[in-house]
């Protein structure tokens, strides 16, 4: 189709001040530049516009601050100006005006979109002065090389109810200027579009954090590797992520034949998941932090994220929480280091106090649902629990708070009735642990988090972290063997022997596996013949009499 050359129309070569000029090139090719315009606008395209048009562009766009580079065009019955924007400076077309509407977002060739539109009123358009409709799609990276399949441009349009008018009028790829200076250089055709089908992928990957990836794959000929969704440098390997850190990145990979596909998109996400570990009996709520709270398995969520204020060093403020869970409850321990505690404030959040995040359905909702909680629990606070929203239940949540020489232990139950679900192996819960500081009987000085990066969790439940249930059990009220009883366990790991020494007489032996089975029972004077087991982590309980005695064993 031929391309018109009749483009310097809408304000094309009107301008108030400064100055603009257009040079034609062959083809589909033109160069503009202008200085200090207040309206500048000049393109090629076609004298009449169609919905599935495939336009290829390429060439180089410095639009200053305000300019914009954007396949534009006119339709008729109804009057509708629209806009493909490619290309933007620091302000991103349309702007932030009353008349202006927000209408989603959507994917074409490789590129996320976001559509506006806004009512025009009296004024100037292809038929003179006019009342209209302006519909954009504004593409959140840039670029002046690439492909514009309009038909998708069209179909998301109308499915956010905005319909192009029956008659088509002109089509160009317009370099504009508004208020700036700038300079083009654009070559437009209409293309087809590439045959070559995209790759099949895996959309979102996710791998806990620390563990071993593995290469990426995908389904297509001859593929090709990239890191951004457009433009970058191709590899014909394929990328294995790492999984050091925690967050969120996206690869690309195209197939060859003919020509390029379309790049497919793989998210993989590196996530930290709390192991939440089952208790076989129901932990006393004191303050005194059990033998069960330091058990091998049960991690630490450190609250290292500075969300506000300023934190001097660890004994300033520093802490971090754990969880357990039983059929009933869920359990919290919360262990600050806080060189000044205060309790003075109107507001809770200005003292000394430790907040606990729950999302019981995991929805990780960008606004709280049913399912949303922040419980907190403040140093020297008796018995109030603090709720975000204040409306949620707070029916037999109980805590003790204790101070420590360096600081304070928060220790509390919350039934799973309370928190509005109901506990399961492997369920997963939206959780995060933050602890607020005040130094000076003021407002609050600093502020620590153990996962969200922003101190909006009180109505974000995205920025949660997320924990599992885990069946694993740990064992409570495990004892040490008190040399004053004259009783010893060797050695510890082991092999094949463990050694106990102290007994006069027989003992009975069990050994527990995590889930709390009895794998191995059995009586001895002295030893315990343990070379059956698999490498691992159990429970030794042994009795004489009345006396009993539980500790952990390992294994080799």
């Amino acid at each position: 189709m031929a391309l018109t050359t009749d483009i310097s129309i809408l304000g094309g070569m009107i301008k108030k001040s400064g100055s603009a000029s257009m040079t034609l090139g062959p083809g589909g090719n033109y160069s503009t530049t202008w200085s200090n315009v207040n309206n500048f606008t000049a393109g090629k395209g076609w004298a009449v516009g169609k919905a599935d048009r495939v336009v290829c562009f390429e060439g180089s766009f410095n639009g200053g601050s305000n300019g914009f580079l954007a396949l534009y065009g006119w339709t008729k019955d109804a009057l509708i100006e629209y806009y493909v924007c490619e290309h933007h400076g620091s302000w991103t077309p349309p702007g932030n005006t009353s008349d202006i509407t927000k209408k989603g977002t959507y994917t074409s060739d490789g590129g996320t979109y976001t559509i506006y539109t806004a009512t025009r009123t009296n004024q100037p358009s292809i038929i003179g002065t006019a009342t209209f409709q302006q519909f954009w799609s504004v593409r959140s990276t840039t670029r002046s090389s690439g492909t514009i399949t309009f038909a998708n441009h069209v179909a998301a349009w109308k499915a956010a109810g905005m319909n192009l008018g029956s008659t088509w009028d002109y089509q160009i790829m317009e370099s504009e200027g508004y208020q700036s200076s700038g300079s083009s250089n654009i070559t437009v055709s209409e293309c087809s579009s590439c045959a070559t089908v995209a790759p099949t992928v895996t959309a979102s990957i996710t791998y806990e954090q620390g563990a071993t990836a593995t290469q990426l794959t995908a389904t297509g000929n001859n593929l090709k590797w990239y890191t951004s969704e457009t433009g970058g440098t191709a590899s014909t390997t394929a990328p294995t992520p790492s999984t050091s850190t925690v967050g969120t990145t996206v690869y690309y990979v195209s197939a060859t034949g003919s020509c390029e596909s379309s790049r497919s998109s793989i998210t993989v996400n590196v996530v930290n998941t709390y192991k939440l570990y089952k208790v076989s009996a129901p932990i006393t709520v004191d303050g005194t932090i059990e033998s069960v709270w330091n058990d091998v398995n049960v991690k630490s969520m450190n609250a290292t994220k500075l969300l506000s204020g300023a934190v001097t060093n660890s004994a300033d403020l520093s802490g971090y929480a754990k969880l357990l869970w039983d059929n009933t409850n869920l359990y919290f321990l919360a262990v600050v280091t806080d060189d000044t505690k205060q309790n003075d404030s109107q507001n809770s959040y200005d003292d000394d106090q430790v907040e606990l995040y729950i999302d019981a359905n995991n929805a990780k909702a960008s606004a709280y649902d049913a399912n949303d909680c922040q419980y907190s629990f403040g140093w020297n606070d008796g018995t109030v629990v603090g709720t975000i929203p204040s409306t949620a239940s707070k029916t037999d949540i109980t805590y003790s708070a204790v101070a420590t020489t360096n600081g304070y232990i928060i220790e509390a139950k919350l039934p799973w009735s309370t928190i509005n679900t109901s506990p399961a192996a492997d369920k997963l819960i939206g959780i995060d642990f933050m602890i607020n500081d005040d130094d000076n009987n003021g407002e609050r000085d600093g502020k620590l988090s153990w996962n969200s990066a922003t101190d909006m969790a009180y109505t974000d439940a995205s920025l949660f972290g997320t924990a599992k249930l885990n069946n694993q059990q740990v064992i409570t009220g495990l004892e040490s063997f008190d040399a004053s009883e004259g009783i010893s366990i060797f050695p510890n790991p082991a092999t094949n022997e463990l050694y106990v020494t102290g007994f006069t007489n027989n003992f009975e032996y069990a050994i527990f596996d995590h889930a709390g089975r009895a794998i191995m029972k059995g009586q001895s004077v002295e030893k315990i013949n343990i070379s059956e087991l698999e490498t691992g982590a159990y429970t030794l309980r042994i009795k004489q009499g009345e006396l009993v005695k539980t500790m952990k064993i390992s294994k080799q």
